[in-house]
Formats: C-alpha cells, structure tokens, sequence
C-alpha cells in the first residue's frame, strides 16, 4: 500500500471517530437548542404541500429518532429510523423509550446504511434523509 493510500484511510478512520465522539454533544444540543423543533417544522410544512404516499416511511441518518416520533405522531404513517452509527441508534431507541414510538412493535430503529436499504424497491412510500445526504462517505448519485 502506498503512503498516499495509508495516509487517507488513516485521515478517514479518525474523522470517523472524532464525528462518533460528537454525537451524544450534538444530540444533547439539539434538545436544548431549537434544532430538533426546527427540522420538525419545516419537514411538516413540506409535507403538507405534497400528496403523500402510504407507508412504511423511512427516516434515513435518523440520529436520536426525534423526527421519527414526530412523524410517526403527527401523520399516524409507520415511520422507521434508519442510521448507520449504533451509538446515534442508541440514543434513538433510549430517548423513544418511554415516548410514543414505544408502543410500536417491533422497534422502529434499524441499523443500515442508504446505499443498502434492507427493504425491497417499491416497499418503502416515502424516504426523508436530512442532514443525511450530504455526510462524508456518501455517493450522492447511488443515494438519490
């Protein structure tokens, strides 16, 4: 392997890391900050401009699940968290824990990635992906 090569999987590997290490800060923030309201709010306001589709829906980089409850709440639509990070699934399924999410059988959280959706095409009505598609690590043109 040459030192160009090993030098980017390195730089690849702590980014990772340090972007993981920042998720339990970012999900505390988002809850104090406005953020979560926020996204939940103008994913409603696009909604209701659009003729939507049954479900199952996807929130894919779900993070800590607040907009799949929201979703799940306020359209009665079956709403799955997809994220491919088991800590940002973890705080997802402890923050639902004693919400409404809690009384949906089997857990609406799932670990995968966008690229490999564990859902055959055409099973799934509508995908959101915010703040998702433009992560590091993502083939924007596999993705749409």
């Amino acid at each position: 392997m040459n030192d160009t090569l090993l030098h980017a999987r390195v730089r690849a590997r702590s980014a990772t890391k340090a972007r993981t290490s920042l998720l339990p800060l970012l999900f505390a923030r988002g809850q104090t900050n406005g953020w979560e309201e926020g996204m939940q709010a103008v994913t409603a306001a696009l909604l209701r401009r659009q003729s939507l589709p049954g479900g199952p829906w996807l929130d894919v980089g779900c993070g800590n699940g607040a907009q799949v409850t929201a979703l799940g709440r306020t359209t009665g639509q079956t709403v799955w968290g997809i994220d491919r990070h088991p800590l940002a699934l973890a705080h997802a399924v402890v923050r639902t824990a004693a919400g409404p999410a809690a009384e949906i059988s089997p857990p609406p959280f799932v670990a995968a990635d966008l690229h490999h959706l564990p859902w055959p095409n055409g099973a799934v009505g509508l995908i959101l992906a915010l703040d998702t598609i433009d992560q590091a690590g993502v083939d924007i043109d596999a993705a749409l």
